[in-house]
């Protein structure tokens, strides 16, 4: 078995999951037979000077293999300063609040983050990993501890489920990132490049749906940045570029308008861009309520696309705008590692009449 994982392992590149087959077993047997075999192989050899010769030149080349193999390892500690940076995360969040991540990652936010600020700093932290939670009982659950005075914060992870709880107010109340450099993730090829990762947290306090104020125009939902309560589906984590705050959508997402606003306006503007390999523009279809209005052709840049609004909007509160191009995959595109289907990326959706834009 030690021959077989030194060959090809065959396992995923979390690296946790191969140490734990090296260091107890794959890693001492390599070197107790190699130890082995050169001192048969030199016993053998006491007649021979040029057996023993190659005996010498054998050790040097296993030694010489490993330390060329290391050179990528040996330098490298993975997650330095993050320690550090979930103390200060810690102190920056209300001390008796309920943390509520959103991540229906595998292994999300949620597990790697609440690990630590339940068990070092020792924080009330909870998960809701679903794709398609039960909202009912959410809904319940939130009622019950609010009841008690319990404050409770939604953090939304790396894959969000995106649901509507009609009685609930998401509230942003911040945001704190984190940046941290680990060896690469690899199943094809030995781990040599270093990647940095950022987790970009929002913070959204939970409270009771009590508002009755109308919207004035213009409406703004600014994608990225405190827009979690308008998305219903089809939208990946916050990303940045420079000072702009955008998301990938898939090939169909959808987000919540209201519709007092939309009553009052003329026109709707997106900034979005589209950027894929081999197209010189991208078609993006858009429907109100699920009946088509109207398409763009959205180029590889991030541009600001106007519409007109049609005369009568659907009745419904709130309207369902519904964003659909054709998806890409970067991985099947050969650009990168990004596994996700993915449409367009959004950075902000506004409503407006003509005199107000």
């Amino acid at each position: 078995s030690s021959f077989l994982y030194l060959y090809n392992m065959l396992n995923n590149p979390h690296q946790v999951y191969a140490m734990r087959r090296y260091v107890p077993a794959v890693v001492p047997t390599f070197l107790i037979g190699a130890a082995v075999m050169l001192d048969r192989l030199w016993s053998s050899s006491r007649r021979w000077r040029t057996g023993r010769v190659l005996v010498v030149l054998t050790g040097l080349v296993l030694v010489i293999q490993l330390l060329w193999a290391g050179r990528f390892l040996l330098p490298q500690v993975d997650n330095q300063g993050l320690v550090a940076q979930v103390a200060d995360l810690a102190v920056a969040l209300p001390p008796d609040d309920l943390i509520l991540f959103n991540d229906s990652s595998t292994v999300g936010w949620g597990d790697t983050l609440g690990t630590a600020l339940t068990y070092l700093h020792g924080r009330q932290v909870m998960t809701v990993r679903q794709e398609q939670p039960d909202t009912t009982i959410l809904s319940k659950q939130l009622a019950v501890w609010t009841s008690t005075g319990q404050g409770v914060l939604m953090v939304p992870g790396n894959r969000p489920a995106f649901f509507d709880l009609p009685d609930w107010s998401l509230e942003p109340t911040g945001e704190f990132a984190l940046e941290y450099r680990s060896l690469e993730s690899s199943y094809t090829h030995f781990p040599r490049q270093i990647t940095t990762h950022n987790m970009n947290l929002e913070f959204y306090r939970v409270v009771p749906n009590t508002s009755t104020a109308p919207v004035t125009l213009p409406y703004e939902i600014d994608v990225g940045a405190g827009d979690f309560g308008a998305l219903v589906a089809g939208f990946y984590g916050r990303e940045k570029s420079g000072n702009l705050t955008f998301r990938w959508t898939a090939p169909e997402a959808r987000i919540r308008l209201p519709a007092d606003a939309l009553a009052q306006a003329t026109v709707l503007l997106l900034n979005v861009a589209a950027p894929r390999p081999g197209v010189d523009a991208t078609r993006l279809d858009l429907a109100l309520d699920g009946a088509h209005w109207t398409s763009l052709s959205v180029d590889h840049g991030f541009a600001v696309y106007e519409v007109t609004l049609p005369p009568t909007v659907p009745a419904g509160n709130p309207v369902i705008l519904t964003l659909r191009a054709g998806g890409w995959n970067p991985r099947a595109a050969g650009v990168s590692e990004d596994n996700r289907d993915l449409g367009v990326m959004l950075d902000w959706v506004e409503i407006a009449g003509r005199d107000l834009q």
